[in-house]
C-alpha cells in the first residue's frame, strides 16, 4: 500500500487539473490520498487511470476498507493550505427568467421528446451534470452529513511530533461525541499533519472548530494551520463498515439525563 501510495502521490504530481493533494499515513494499515481538482472531469479521469486505477481493480481483493467521498467546499474556512483558499464564494441570485407563454410552450414541446435531457435541467432550463437524476439521488443520500479538514503545517521538522500529540489529543476530546462519526490523523511530508473527521451535523462541526484545542493550535502556529468545512456529495465504499448513507445524517443526537446518569454507573452517598 505504501508502494501503491507513492505512485498516486508522483501521478497526481504530474495530472492537470489538481489544485492540491496530500497522501497521508495514519497508521501502519490506514492510508489517505486528499485531492483538490479544479473540475469534476478532471478528478474522474484520474480515478479512471495510472495507480488510482489499479487499486479500483484491487481493493476487495487486499483492502479491509476502501471509502471514496466526494466533498463540496463550504464557506466555512480559516486559514489557508499552502496559501490557497478553497472557500466556496457566495453564488450570485440567478436573473429572472423573461419567457413569453409561446417561448414555454415551444421549451416544453422541445423536452417531451428528450426526457433525459428535461431530468437534467435545472429551475433555468439549462440542463447540467448537477441536475441529472443519478447526481441528485446520490446527494441526497448523504445530505446533511459533514466533513472537516484541520492541517497544520510547521515552521520546523523538530516540532511535528508536537503537533502530532496535539491531534491525538483532539481525537481523544471527540471520540465522546455521539455526532461525530469518524475521525483519524496522520503525517504527510515532513512538516504536515492532517486530521479527517466526519460530523452528523453542523452542530458537531461547529464545537469541533471552535474547540479550546483548535483555538491553541492556532495561537501557536498562526499561519499553518487551516481548517475547511465540507459538504458531503458523492459516496462509495465503507469507513470500517460506516456508510453515511445509512445514518440519519443533518441530526442531533441526545440522550436523557436519566439514561445518562445510568451510563455512568451507580452513586454513592
Amino acid at each position: 500500500m505504501l508502494r501503491a501510495s507513492l505512485r498516486i502521490r508522483k501521478q497526481l504530481a504530474e495530472t492537470p487539473g489538481c489544485i492540491r493533494f496530500a497522501n497521508i499515513v495514519m497508521g501502519p494499515r490506514e492510508f489517505w490520498t486528499l485531492t483538490v481538482w479544479e473540475t469534476r472531469q478532471e478528478m474522474l479521469d484520474f480515478m479512471r487511470s495510472g495507480a488510482h486505477e489499479d487499486i479500483m481493480w484491487d481493493f476487495s481483493r487486499w483492502l479491509d476498507s476502501f471509502w471514496l467521498m466526494r466533498w463540496r467546499p463550504t464557506e466555512q474556512e480559516l486559514g489557508q493550505w499552502h496559501g490557497l483558499s478553497l472557500a466556496r464564494k457566495k453564488a450570485l441570485p440567478a436573473p429572472p427568467l423573461e419567457r413569453s407563454p409561446e417561448q414555454e410552450a415551444r421549451l416544453n414541446a422541445a423536452f417531451r421528446s428528450l426526457p433525459r435531457l428535461r431530468a437534467a435541467s435545472g429551475s433555468s432550463g439549462a440542463a447540467g451534470i448537477d441536475h441529472a437524476p443519478s447526481q441528485r439521488r446520490a446527494r441526497a443520500q448523504v445530505a446533511g452529513g459533514l466533513g472537516g479538514t484541520l492541517r497544520i503545517e510547521v515552521p520546523k521538522r523538530s516540532q511535528v511530533p508536537i503537533a502530532w500529540a496535539r491531534l491525538r489529543k483532539i481525537r481523544r476530546d471527540i471520540l465522546g461525541d455521539e455526532d461525530v462519526l469518524r475521525s483519524a490523523f496522520g503525517v504527510s511530508g515532513v512538516n504536515e499533519t492532517y486530521m479527517l473527521a466526519i460530523f452528523r451535523n453542523a452542530e458537531a462541526w461547529t464545537r469541533f472548530e471552535t474547540s479550546e484545542a483548535v483555538r491553541e493550535l492556532r495561537q501557536r502556529w498562526p499561519h499553518g494551520v487551516w481548517t475547511m468545512r465540507w459538504d458531503a456529495d458523492n459516496e462509495f465504499g465503507h469507513w470500517d463498515g460506516m456508510r453515511m448513507r445509512r445514518i440519519k445524517l443533518g441530526t442531533t443526537l441526545s440522550m436523557p439525563e436519566a439514561a445518562k446518569r445510568a451510563a455512568s454507573g451507580p452513586t454513592h452517598n
